[in-house]
């Protein structure tokens, strides 16, 4: 129930995280696939690419990360977690024109575990909007973090 009570909760703040969007705000990728409406046109989607075709830019990635990268203006954002259990779990921002690395957000994992091929590692995407990304992690974290790198808020749902 413990458990039940806290994700209730931290639904509660993050939903009245002032969630809306309003008319100035400019095309953003909030969420995976983007809203509906607002999806890239076919057309501009590349059909191949290798190591030389078809990449804008690379940028090392502290740790391992496997989520989905989101945008909000000129802005990437990507998750990560790093250690041999994956003690540390980051949320890194690049810029979207070239790949600079511009922060990244680090913390202690709650619930510390093996870190293979068979567990996720830092898989869910994030979801952002003009205060920020917030970001769940596999171990029971979720951090809120301002487009700045500063911590809004930090919860953990398991204990």
């Amino acid at each position: 129930m413990k458990f039940g009570l806290r994700c209730l909760s931290t639904w509660i703040v993050l939903t009245n995280w002032n969630m809306g969007f309003g008319e100035d705000v400019p095309y953003v990728s909030p969420s995976f696939l983007a809203p509906v409406g607002e999806l890239v046109h076919q057309s501009t989607i590349p059909l191949e690419w290798d190591e030389t075709k078809s990449i804008a830019w690379e940028a090392p990635l502290v740790g391992y990360g496997q989520s989905s990268p989101v945008m909000w203006n000129d802005r990437v954002y990507i998750t990560s977690v790093e250690g041999k259990s994956k003690e540390s779990q980051l949320v890194s921002e690049f810029r979207l024109v070239d790949g600079q690395p511009l922060w990244a957000y680090r913390h202690s994992t709650a619930n510390p575990g093996e870190n293979t091929d068979y567990y996720s590692r830092a898989a869910p995407t994030s979801v952002l909007n003009q205060n920020g990304v917030i970001s769940w992690f596999e171990a029971g974290d979720v951090v809120a973090i301002d487009h700045g790198g500063r911590l809004r808020c930090k919860v953990n749902l398991v204990e």
